[in-house]
């Protein structure tokens, strides 16, 4: 079975659904980050992470600057990604809500790129799911969202090591955002691919 994560920033696989990757070992799993691939901190530890956990990790360099620069969505993320990500029918893909967890403008981006791709088929996806989360900054407050509809329970084990994977291996402080933000249940949005392709496409009413 083979699983892409498309996510925005390398930290965001871990954050969002690292507790699903680490419990699914019958998913291959691909994690394609759209930011990053020019920083010389992040890029080293997202692909000695990847290799550690046996997961193939690819990166680009969308901008991610302060101020964020305009993108064109179709074009600046979705062309990355067809491009970057392997060709071929994935079983299961996982992206960023509608809503960027807490609001991130490179998350939501991403989100509508990966969905841009789907309904075209262009993204081959046997199942879509998004991460489906309410967070509130500066306070870090994270929470499941209520319209999630898979819930994955972790283990006091696999909680600690996500945990720790954000502060040991990315290097982010304890109490910070990042670390407050991994939490127990993880929870995903199914898309109805089926529905979205025909909302896209309505069929064409026959003149009597």
């Amino acid at each position: 079975m083979n699983g892409a994560v498309i996510v925005a920033h390398p930290d965001d696989e871990i954050i969002w659904c690292g507790g699903m990757m680490s419990a699914r070992s019958d998913v291959r799993w691909t994690v394609l980050t759209l930011c990053r691939a020019d920083d010389p901190d992040r890029a080293p530890k997202f692909h000695a992470l990847c290799a550690r956990r046996g997961v193939h990790g690819i990166m680009s360099d969308l901008d991610d600057g302060d101020p964020l620069q305009p993108i064109d969505v179709r074009h600046d993320v979705g062309g990355r990604i067809v491009d970057l990500l392997p060709s071929g029918r994935w079983d299961l893909c996982l992206t960023h809500g509608r809503n960027g967890e807490y609001g991130h403008p490179r998350h939501k981006d991403v989100h509508r790129a990966v969905l841009q791709l789907a309904k075209a088929g262009t993204l081959a996806c046997g199942e879509l799911w998004t991460f489906a989360y309410e967070c509130q900054t500066p306070s870090g407050q994270c929470a499941p969202a209520d319209w999630g509809d898979h819930v994955v329970e972790l283990t006091p084990e696999q909680l600690q090591e996500k945990r720790r994977i954000i502060r040991d291996e990315y290097g982010f402080p304890p109490g910070s955002f990042e670390e407050t933000a991994c939490m127990s249940p993880e929870s995903f949005f199914q898309i109805d691919l089926d529905v979205m392709r025909f909302l896209e496409k309505p069929p064409q009413i026959p003149r009597i």
